[in-house]
């Protein structure tokens, strides 16, 4: 597909391809480590209400 095409702004094939990849998984996994990351958040904040209501028993 590359083959025979001059270089266009500068870069190679192997670099576009690079760029491209980088564009297509950093924002996707953003997207996963900002849900990940609420997932546990709220999972802590939990835990921290059920030993509360423990310690309460006690």
């Amino acid at each position: 597909m590359y083959q025979g095409r001059p270089e266009r702004y500068g870069i190679d094939a192997v670099t576009d391809q690079r760029v491209g990849g980088a564009i297509m998984w950093v924002p996707g996994d953003l997207v996963f480590l900002a849900g990940a990351s609420l997932a546990f958040f709220l999972w802590l904040a939990e835990e921290e209400r059920a030993q509360l209501r423990r310690e309460r028993r006690t």
